[in-house]
């Protein structure tokens, strides 16, 4: 069996039998430049391809692009909450124990007594009054025209 030196690119030599060379590097040159024959080995030269990808932008088409603003009105209900503090005094004119009756709460309603100390033969409270403070609540909706914006564009291929 004959024998061939194959060089790779680095000169380093690797041996390999003709028939498992592939056919395409021995019709590229002619054979006295391709294959030089030696008593026992035949020397084919090995060729190296390489590929360098490159990029490059190609214009493909062009567009304008428009933006406007579009305004328009709307009305707009908007609730509103509203307290209304109403006071109330009561007049009670009456003698009290030791005791002063405390601040309290009577449905809804915060009552506040008021005392006060009178000369008697001895001293005692008297609840003079009562104010009564109560809250009410109203709810109203209120209408207001609003300005509204918004954003348009407009792309045009070109």
């Amino acid at each position: 069996m004959q024998r061939a030196a194959v060089f790779r690119e680095d000169a380093t030599p690797r041996t390999a039998a003709p028939e498992k060379l592939p056919n395409r590097y021995m019709g590229r040159m002619p054979r006295e430049k391709a294959i030089e024959e030696e008593p026992d080995n035949i020397v084919v030269p090995v060729i190296v391809e390489e590929l360098a990808v490159k990029t490059h932008r190609v214009e493909r088409g062009r567009v304008q692009i428009h933006k406007r603003v579009e305004a328009h009105e709307e009305i707009v209900q908007i609730p509103t909450v509203c307290e209304q503090v109403h006071v109330e005094r009561i007049p009670i004119n009456k003698l009290l124990d030791d005791v002063a009756p405390e601040v309290h709460e009577e449905n809804g309603v915060l009552i506040i007594p008021l005392v006060e100390e009178v000369l008697t033969p001895e001293n005692r409270l008297m609840l003079r009054e009562e104010v009564r403070i109560s809250k009410r609540r109203f709810e109203t909706v209120t209408c207001r025209k609003v300005v509204l914006r918004r954003e348009v564009v407009e792309i045009v291929r070109q």
